[in-house]
């Protein structure tokens, strides 16, 4: 990726939306906190980039409970949840060539607000367990999947998080 000025966060523990500069090369990861990285298209030339592993390996307290220490949260658009991302997540844009390129003026923390909704932390284990359901979904012959469940199941695993949401 070439150097690019402004990216955004999305951080479930601190329930913030944030610009932030864009750092090395591998900033992403560093950031986010994971070795690989899945992008969720957020439209208009911009990626989300998620922990590639986020809906799988979700860290816990050590002793019981076993409370999730994970953040999630919800995008969704006209109140209809599309994502359930566990973990941080970094907007950023590219060019029509897939060159980095900064985002939009108009993309501000403000405006991405707008689609974003954070699982409320008395609510991460319910969502750690929607998560485990959308990896065990069964893939159906001839019907798109997402992530292991079918499109429309997946969806409605997803708008029952937004249940679980705060804002």
């Amino acid at each position: 990726m070439k150097k690019t000025t402004r990216s955004i966060l999305v951080d479930p523990i601190a329930n913030t939306i944030t610009e932030i500069p864009r750092g090395k090369n591998d900033y992403i990861h560093e950031v986010i906190r994971c070795a690989r990285c899945s992008q969720v298209y957020f439209g208009d030339n911009m990626n989300l980039s998620v922990d590639d592993a986020g809906l799988i390996d979700i860290p816990r307290e050590t002793e019981p409970p076993f409370n999730v220490r994970q953040g999630f949260f919800v995008i969704h658009v006209d109140g209809q949840a599309r994502n359930l991302i566990a973990g941080r997540g970094i907007l950023w844009a590219y060019d029509h060539e897939g060159i980095t390129v900064d985002l939009p003026s108009r993309i501000t923390p403000a405006f991405i607000a707008k689609f974003i909704k954070f699982v409320r932390p008395d609510q991460r284990n319910a969502a750690a367990g929607l998560c485990r359901e959308i990896m065990a979904g069964g893939k159906s012959e001839g019907n798109v999947t997402h992530l292991g469940a079918p499109l429309k199941q997946y969806l409605e695993i997803v708008n029952r998080a937004l249940a679980l949401c705060r804002n």
